[in-house]
């Protein structure tokens, strides 16, 4: 009876087990007969639209063979127009003209060129100007006369006499050979003769021994006195620079004066300019001695040195520095590398120790060097300052 139950019980649970996957296939046999007529349905839709679209395709080339057809007759048409004008116009020729595309309006203009007439105009100013000047020149006759060079003269020293004769010119000219000219090894030296009797000559070629400043400031000369008794001294040569243009003279050859003060308390800044700037009697040139302390307490403070003569450069037209020949190159050297020149007052040809001390100068600076010479027969300071120079 026990397993007679058992089987009936598992005869009702595979009978229920069947009956529920009975009812499941049968749903889901109904929702693919579904699908199956929904695809259908779609198929047929697009079978419709597929028949429209080959209908409309036709009837789109249709509508463009005729479109075809209507230009060529446009075309015709146009044509004929223009013959029929050609015709009733007299001497009328037919145009051909198609659009080919629009035009755009340029953002620049295309003329006229700047260049090229910048180019145009430049070039036929030049031959006018060019044409003038030949015209002028051979309607006045000078086109044989040869042109005169000028004599050079830098700006910072200003011009030359005027109304030399013709002798002067050839003893300038001789001159200016000889400083041009070089004594030997070279010609790293060259030779001035101090002729007080002709200051402005003098001037001129000493002028051009000397390398031009920079702009607004004045020449620095280093001058050493290596001549001896009776001959020019540097306080000369500045004394008659004096005459033509604003000169000062630092004398830092000795330690004479040493009681006023001087160039050494101008350092130690227990003076100014106005208190150490002196002036002879009689004469236009400005002195600085080298103060209390000596030119050794000057010489051995360069850099002050070297500000305190920039300041001078700026108020006057020559600056001398007057140093004694038998100087070291450790002394010298501070100021020859500052200075547009060096002189050496050599007295009379044959000076040898002016000589040695121009080449131990000329070995410091690559400014020019120049040997000053005296005239043979050197006119005196005095008669020279009873003239009336002209200011250069």
């Amino acid at each position: 009876k026990e397993l007679n139950a058992q089987l009936a019980d598992l005869e009702g649970q595979l009978r229920a087990a069947a009956e529920r996957t009975v009812r499941a296939l049968e749903n889901e046999a109904k929702i693919a007969g579904q699908r199956v007529e929904s695809f259908t349905a779609a198929l047929d839709g697009q079978k419709k639209n597929v028949s429209s679209g080959n209908d409309s395709e036709v009837q789109l080339r249709a509508l463009e063979r005729e479109a075809r057809t209507l230009r060529e007759q446009l075309e015709q048409y146009m044509l004929r127009y223009r013959e029929a004008v050609a015709r009733d116009t007299q001497n009328a020729t037919p145009a051909d003209a198609r659009v080919i595309s629009r035009a755009i309006e340029p953002t620049e203009p295309s003329f006229p060129k700047k260049l090229p007439t910048v180019l145009v105009a430049t070039l036929a100013t030049f031959l006018t100007a060019l044409a003038t000047v030949v015209s002028r020149e051979l309607l006045n006759g000078q086109r044989d006369q040869a042109p005169t060079q000028p004599r050079r003269t830098p700006g910072w020293v200003g011009g030359g006499a005027t109304g030399t004769h013709r002798s002067e010119e050839s003893q300038a000219e001789a001159r200016r050979e000889r400083v041009a000219g070089l004594l030997t090894h070279g010609g790293r030296l060259g030779q001035i003769t101090l002729d007080l009797a002709r200051p402005e000559q003098t001037l001129a070629d000493l002028a051009e021994r000397i390398d031009e400043p920079a702009r607004g400031m004045a020449p620095m000369v280093l001058v050493l006195d290596g001549a001896g008794e009776g001959a020019t001294t540097p306080h000369d040569l500045a004394d008659l620079l004096s005459q033509r243009c604003r000169c000062i003279i630092v004398d830092l050859a000795a330690d004479e004066g040493r009681g006023e003060p001087g160039f050494s308390e101008l350092l130690a800044g227990e003076a100014l300019f106005s208190d150490i700037i002196t002036r002879k009697p009689g004469s236009r040139l400005h002195r600085i001695g080298p103060g209390r302390a000596g030119r050794d307490a000057v010489l051995a403070a360069p850099d002050l040195v070297e500000v305190a003569l920039d300041a001078l450069c700026e108020t006057y037209d020559w600056v001398f520095v007057a140093a004694a020949s038998s100087d070291e190159a450790q002394v010298l050297s501070p100021l020859a590398k500052r200075a547009q020149g060096g002189l050496v007052m050599a007295g009379q040809l044959g000076n040898g120790h002016a000589v040695e001390a121009a080449y131990r100068l000329s070995d410091l600076t690559r400014a020019p060097v120049t040997l000053m010479l005296d005239a043979p027969e050197p006119a005196r300071m005095g008669e020279l300052r009873e003239r009336d120079p002209a200011p250069l």
